[in-house]
């Protein structure tokens, strides 16, 4: 067996000391590497459930939207249909006035027709 110097056992013994506290402050840096990779996984269901709400969000401002565009919609197509109605109104009401005077002029008409004729005679019989 060999016999060591007692320098040789104290520099042995300082380098496992010296060993011992790398391990130990590596322990402590392992450590708080797994406690930020837990955080970090912590942050992430965070993020996804501040998503769904952002999500969810957006699908109620969308459906708000359609909502707002359909009473849009409705409020245009309601003045349409009014003004619609408005003009078929207006347009029975002259195609009854038209119907009521067409009579009236027809006839006369047909006695202008007769008196034109009548002048038409005379003049020929005149020319006679």
């Amino acid at each position: 067996m060999e016999t060591k110097s007692r320098y040789q056992v104290i520099a042995e013994l300082e380098d496992k000391k010296s060993n011992l506290i790398r391990e130990r402050d590596g322990t402590k840096e392992a450590t708080q590497k797994q406690e930020q990779d837990i955080l970090n996984i912590q942050r992430a269901i965070e993020d996804i459930s501040v998503q769904k709400e952002d999500f969810d969000l957006a699908q109620l401002n969308k459906v708000a939207e359609l909502e707002r565009e359909k009473i849009d919609f409705q409020f245009k197509i309601k003045n349409t249909e009014s003004i619609f109605n408005r003009n078929l109104e207006d347009a029975n009401a002259k195609l009854k006035n038209f119907t009521a005077v067409e009579k009236e002029k027809t006839a006369t008409l047909n006695e202008l027709i007769k008196g034109v004729d009548s002048s038409l005679e005379r003049f020929n019989k005149l020319a006679k």
